[in-house]
């Protein structure tokens, strides 16, 4: 028995390493160890550039709280990965692909770590197709200086195992049209471009000379936060330039029941009159971020307003919950976004038991 249950998982994990590397688009979940600190991994490749998150939960009574970073970074041909925080320069996984196993260092708590993971098995996350959808066009087609569109999607959508319920939801959350047994993925994106240039060619009669505005550029990708058998977090990344000073970046999150496919609200994950200490704890945070005392206030500082509450667009991920704010929500288009994370250590007591107990890993 125990023979068989090896050999099964070494042709999972040789499955896994052939096939990633044999695809130019996949998403995969890793979780393995860091010091006696749990990791998992959510990365997605298309081609060869890798985004995903990182959650650290702590196994040691006296270690730090956990964390949870949205990463961007590259993948090569030999398997060689480097991966940074959303945003920022500075190299924080530097990590290999070898077989079934993805290992590496990370900068975790100021600290450069080594560690080591592998892949999940399937049977305990959802299946995700990771599809990509691209295309561009020239507003004045005999003009070689013409000024063009250029629309890119990369998303994920669950397999076609899933409820249609899950599925439908998914779709709905990226803006698209439910999926029909005769549709697929790439069809329903193919509508959102189509409707994208039509509304682009429109500039063709507008009078004048071709201005920068004229130049469109449209790319939402998704990524995936939690995934458990029975929840799954989804993450949606937007950016529209149709003109102005500059473009607008927009960040959503969605939290999903797998078999109903009911996209969760704040009220469905917290006990009852959590709001006030909710409140002040997103509050708290926040200034932590802005190197402010409890005393200072956010109005003083380029926010619009002095408490911070709790809003619909939140994550849930195996290290805490997030909340986030995106421009001009919290404060202007030059403060950025907002993004604050709670560890479980912090916001547990305020949480549903029986949705804490689905998430753990």
């Amino acid at each position: 028995m125990f023979k068989n249950t090896l050999l099964a998982g070494i042709i999972y994990f040789l499955f896994i390493s052939v096939s990633l590397f044999s695809q130019e688009n996949w998403y995969q979940p890793f979780a393995g160890n860091a010091d006696g600190l749990n990791v998992m991994f959510h990365l997605h490749k298309s081609n060869n550039k890798l985004w995903g998150s990182l959650n650290v939960q702590n196994t040691k009574e006296s270690a730090q709280t956990g964390i949870c970073y949205f990463l961007d970074g590259s993948l090569n041909e030999a398997g060689i990965i480097k991966l940074s925080k959303a945003g920022e320069e500075s190299v924080i996984v530097n990590g290999i692909i070898s077989g079934e196993v993805f290992s590496g260092t990370l900068m975790l708590y100021g600290v450069e770590q080594s560690f080591t993971s592998k892949p999940i098995k399937v049977d305990d996350y959802q299946s995700f197709q990771l599809v990509l959808r691209n295309a561009d066009m020239k507003l004045f087609p005999d003009n070689p200086s013409s000024p063009s569109a250029l629309i890119e999607y990369t998303l994920l959508f669950p397999e076609k195992a899933a409820s249609s319920l899950f599925i439908d939801a998914v779709s709905d959350f990226y803006g698209l049209q439910p999926l029909t047994n005769k549709q697929t993925p790439s069809k329903i994106i193919d509508i959102e471009i189509d409707a994208f240039f039509n509304q682009y060619k429109e500039l063709a009669n507008i009078a004048g000379e071709m201005s920068p505005s004229f130049q469109w550029v449209k790319s939402v990708q998704s990524s995936i936060v939690l995934n458990t058998a029975d929840l799954v977090c989804l993450h949606r990344s937007t950016y529209v330039f149709t003109g102005g000073a500059h473009g607008m970046k927009h960040d959503a999150f969605g939290l999903f029941e797998v078999e109903s496919g009911k996209k969760l609200l704040v009220s469905d994950v917290f006990i009852e009159d959590f709001q006030q200490e909710l409140n002040h704890l997103l509050t708290a945070k926040l200034k932590a971020k802005q190197g402010l005392t409890e005393d200072e206030l956010l109005s003083s500082n380029g926010y619009f307003v002095d408490a911070i509450e709790s809003n619909e667009n939140f994550y849930l991920s195996p290290s805490g919950i997030g909340f986030y704010y995106n421009s001009y929500e919290i404060a202007p288009y030059s403060t950025g976004h907002s993004n604050l994370f709670l560890p479980f250590s912090e916001i547990a007591h305020l949480m549903k038991p029986e949705l804490k107990a689905l998430v753990d890993f």
